[in-house]
């Protein structure tokens, strides 16, 4: 099965809408844009999409836990670029939405700076339940880039 990157994160955001639906009836003017467009969506998926989709991710959990548990952990970059300046945005979590929908634990660290001397991430990733190993595979990969950041 094959899930588009469009679904994925159009789930991932469904399921963020589904858990605070309060909060957006109450304060949808402060919601940012992308996500109040997302709940306004005139044409949201179908329940056959939706089915498909959840079907997909379920499979795809299990295939990354098989990948997953070869390793000690995996090192992903976090960000396509430096942090963005300033408060108003994190910038892109193209890198992200995937961990967000495979259930797995993820540790950010600020390893690098970039041309703008703003940080730039590595993410340390693992199998779903494997939380503790990936802390100490990140306290591990902390201490190599200890000084650089």
């Amino acid at each position: 099965m094959e899930l588009s990157m469009e679904m994925g994160y159009n789930l991932t955001v469904e399921n963020s809408v589904d858990n605070n639906w309060t909060e957006y009836v109450d304060s949808v003017n402060k919601l940012h844009p992308t996500l109040a467009n997302f709940v306004d969506n005139p044409n949201p998926p179908t329940r056959k999409e939706l089915v498909q989709a959840y079907d997909s991710i379920s499979e795809l959990r299990q295939r990354w836990d098989r990948v997953a548990c070869q390793y000690d952990a995996i090192i992903t970059p976090s960000v396509t670029d430096e942090a963005p300046e300033g408060l108003g945005s994190t910038g892109s979590s193209i890198f992200n939405a995937m961990w967000t929908i495979l259930h797995a634990p993820t540790l950010n660290i600020p390893c690098f700076f970039g041309s703008q001397g703003l940080p730039v991430g590595l993410t340390v990733v693992g199998g779903r339940y494997t939380d503790m190993e990936v802390l100490q595979a990140g306290e591990a990969i902390g201490a190599l880039f200890k000084g650089e950041t």
